[in-house]
């Protein structure tokens, strides 16, 4: 599922993306009521991916490219070639923006291959993966500890809480006593 929101483009870009087999939502009420059960922060929760023209954003783009911000999710942002955004690229590369947010720019030639590439990278490796975390879980660190992980965080474009889930993941898939209980 990816969530596409734009002002008129030159391209259907939501037919493009249904084209390479996105179940796609452009707005609250393409959101079918299954979906909407349990979200815990909005309809972004459910999605594998967002597309957001950046040139041409509707009034709620803010508070979507916040939402991917901080979801971390997979998001392209769509601008002409031939006219980039200048003011909000230049927010876009800022060292905090995740990698998860990618910033294309395309033309009438490059459009359908961007789409594909985009929708078949996060349609069935994130279906298959990924969790939301969910459960709060209260940690009590030294000085020492938070400042190390203020400096990863500062250094590797990383958050805290996403930093100490990667460590115990990989923990939890290297221990082999684990895995054969």
């Amino acid at each position: 599922m990816v969530f596409f929101t734009s002002e008129q483009t030159g391209f259907d870009i939501p037919s493009l993306m249904r084209e390479y087999g996105a179940t796609v939502w452009t707005s609250i009420e393409d959101v079918p009521s299954y979906a909407l059960d349990g979200i815990s922060v909005d309809v972004l929760d459910r999605v594998d991916g967002i597309v957001l023209d950046i040139a041409n954003h509707s009034p709620n783009f803010h508070y979507l490219l916040a939402q991917s911000i901080v979801l971390q999710k997979p998001t392209l942002c769509l601008y002409p070639e031939s006219s980039p955004p200048r003011d909000i690229l230049k927010h876009l590369y800022r060292k905090n923006i995740p990698k998860t947010i990618h910033k294309v720019p395309y033309t009438e030639s490059s459009i359908r291959d961007i789409i594909r590439q985009f929708v078949t990278s996060v349609q069935p490796a994130q279906r298959r993966t990924k969790e939301t975390p969910n459960i709060k879980f209260t940690l009590r660190l030294t000085e020492s500890l938070d400042e190390y992980l203020a400096w990863l965080s500062d250094n590797y474009n990383i958050n805290k809480a996403e930093y100490i889930r990667k460590l115990i993941e990989q923990q939890r898939d290297n221990d082999s006593n684990y895995r054969n209980a």
